[in-house]
C-alpha cells in the first residue's frame, strides 16, 4: 500500500517563548528557512513526488548565535517571499498528501502556527495526519531519542553534513523516515510518533 507524506523542516529565529499561549505571537520567533519534500512510499522504497524550499523574509532580527547555527543572517532574507507568499504551496502540498512529518514535529508545527496566528489563520494542518520522528525513534530499533543530526549518525555512521540547514535536514529526514518504516514503524498498531487529524 502507497503512503503519501510532507516531510518539513523549518530554520528559525529562536526557540518559542513559554507559555506560548499567553505571549503575543510578534515577540515569538519566526521561520526564516522552509524545506519540504512530499515522497510516496511502500514498506521498501520511495519516490520524490514535489519539493519545496525557500529562504523567508519577515524576521525583524536574527541574532549572531542563530546565524552561527543556521548560516542565515538579515541579509539573506532580502528578495526572499515572506510566510504568506509561500503558506498556500506548503499546505497545499500537505493536504494533497494527507500525512506529515518532522523530525521534532511538535516544534516545527509551533512555528508554523505561529506564522499563522500572526496572519489571522487558525491552528495548521486540520485534516492531516502527523508523524514525529523523535517520537517514533524512541520505538523502532531502540534508537536513542536524538537530535536529527546524532541520530542520523547513529542510524547510518556518517554525519549530517550542513546540519541545520532546513534542505539537508529535511534530506536527511526522508533518508531515517524511510530507516523506520522498514523498520516496521507506523505498521501493525506501531502508532507511538503519529497524531490523528
Amino acid at each position: 500500500m502507497l503512503t503519501k507524506i510532507v516531510l518539513f523542516d523549518t530554520e528559525t529565529t529562536g526557540l518559542p517563548i513559554t507559555p506560548v499561549e499567553t505571549q503575543p505571537p510578534e515577540i515569538q520567533p519566526y521561520i526564516i528557512e522552509l524545506s519540504a519534500v512530499m515522497i510516496e512510499h511502500d514498506d521498501k522504497d520511495h519516490v520524490v513526488v514535489e519539493r519545496l524550499h525557500t529562504r523567508i523574509a519577515g524576521a525583524p532580527y536574527i541574532s549572531k548565535r542563530i546565524t552561527d547555527i543556521n548560516g542565515i543572517a538579515m541579509e539573506d532574507l532580502v528578495g526572499q517571499p515572506l510566510w504568506f507568499d509561500v503558506r498556500e504551496h506548503f499546505f497545499d502540498m500537505c493536504n494533497k498528501a494527507g500525512y506529515v512529518c518532522a523530525h521534532n514535529l511538535q516544534f516545527d508545527a509551533r512555528m508554523i502556527q505561529l506564522e499563522e496566528q500572526r496572519l489571522g489563520f487558525g491552528k495548521p494542518f486540520s485534516g492531516v495526519k502527523r508523524r514525529c520522528s523523535l517520537s517514533m525513534s524512541r520505538k523502532v530499533n531502540d534508537a536513542p531519542s536524538h537530535n536529527l543530526g546524532k541520530l542520523y549518525k547513529h542510524l547510518f555512521g556518517k554525519e549530517l553534513v550542513n546540519a541545520h540547514t532546513a534542505d539537508a535536514d529535511t534530506n536527511a529526514l526522508v533518508e531515517v523516515y524511510m530507516h523506520m518504516v522498514k523498520k516496521g514503524a507506523w505498521s501493525n498498531g506501531n502508532t507511538p510518533g503519529e497524531a490523528g487529524a
